[in-house]
């Protein structure tokens, strides 16, 4: 065992983009460092992404490598890769690498027999175990969501010294500004992909907006491949949601809504960080039972839970919502209280900072 080393971090993923929750879980991962434990040096790799120039703005060196994304894998690209990543490590004198999803891990692991890199995988979801790469490969990987550890305990092949659980860490600023009484606002926001639900969230709105008569409003933020489609059942249905596009702001956007409704139908999402960013802005919680919330959110505590794909429930909570304005207070501030604990940027960093030193040490 020697003296802990200068930490200089290489973190590999596919795209740095604005409507990515990975590349969110990064800015917020390099500026917690920057603000908790700034002698820690980053350097991300990718394949490009229209978010890269925010991460210029602080600081942060980003380099983009051909074909170095997931989406153009082939044995060609990936050995072209990994001796493009190996030539990376060395001139930066980089001593970890810290990936986000597993094709990358298998990027750093092979890059690790030329450079003798330590590697360290962020699992931000469970994916279905099929193909060639293996899916946990780092010398110590990051369970971010409960589910995953549970999995992890039930997989006898995956030892459990070889997991640490650390939630993200959003940071949270406080919201001063008081909500609109004129119009409630409710919201929907994220990639705009089949398995999110947002086809639900318009249904939803178009049979409250036909009930109700006070002031309300539907907003959805976002983009992806359903959205012509979501666009077309919005029309069919006479425009009962608010298209707001993709946003760079989203949290300002939280700040002047009531409530975040999240339709997901994902089986392998994990915990959404967009539930945190708005319950932290004062969004109280509207959730289908999805895998991703089994364990950070009691609907008998903090908000009101639908069954996946079950309209009609989805209608019953907002209805609960427009209805009983003390409990939906109460229970508001419950899991608000509750994100800014378990969700905390500080822990993530200590947490984070301990593991990268425990590898650096060897």
């Amino acid at each position: 065992m020697t003296e802990n080393r200068s930490l200089h971090i290489g973190i590999l993923t596919n795209h740095i983009n604005n409507i990515d929750g990975v590349t969110k879980h990064i800015y917020n991962l390099i500026m917690g460092f920057q603000t908790y434990n700034p002698s820690v040096k980053f350097t991300v790799f990718c394949e490009g992404g229209d978010f890269i120039s925010e991460f210029t703005k602080i600081g942060i060196e980003v380099i983009t490598i051909k074909n170095f994304s997931h989406d153009n894998r082939t044995p060609v690209n990936f050995l072209l890769a990994s001796i493009q990543l190996v030539r990376w490590i060395q001139k930066k004198k980089i001593n970890i690498i810290h990936s986000h999803n597993h094709y990358h891990a298998n990027l750093a692991s092979f890059s690790k027999i030329f450079s003798g890199i330590k590697t360290v995988q962020t699992n931000h979801g469970i994916l279905p175990e099929k193909g060639i790469l293996p899916h946990f490969i780092g010398d110590k990987i990051i369970a971010i969501n409960q589910h995953v550890v549970e999995y992890f305990r039930t997989h006898k092949q995956y030892h459990e010294s070889k997991f640490k659980f650390i939630r993200c860490g959003i940071p949270f600023t406080p919201s001063d500004s008081p909500k609109s009484t004129e119009c409630i606002k409710f919201i929907a926001a994220g990639r705009l992909t089949i398995d999110k639900g947002f086809d639900l969230f318009i249904k939803a709105a178009a049979a409250i907006k036909s009930k109700y008569t006070i002031n309300l409003e539907f907003l959805l933020a976002g983009d992806g491949p359903e959205k012509d489609n979501l666009l077309k059942l919005n029309d069919s249905l006479s425009n009962p949601v608010k298209y707001l596009g993709n946003l760079s702001n989203i949290e300002e956007i939280f700040s002047v809504t009531d409530a975040l409704i999240n339709p997901s139908r994902s089986q392998t999402e994990g915990f959404p960080r967009t539930i945190v960013e708005a319950v932290l802005k004062n969004n109280f919680l509207i959730t289908a039972r999805f895998r991703g919330v089994e364990y950070d959110f009691d609907d008998s505590l903090d908000g009101y839970a639908f069954n996946v794909d079950d309209l009609d429930g989805l209608i019953l909570c907002i209805e609960r919502y427009l209805n009983n304005p003390e409990e939906v207070k109460s229970r508001l501030s419950n899991f608000h209280n509750k994100c800014k604990d378990i969700f905390s940027l500080e822990l993530m960093i200590n947490k984070t900072f301990e593991l990268y030193n425990e590898l650096n040490r060897f």
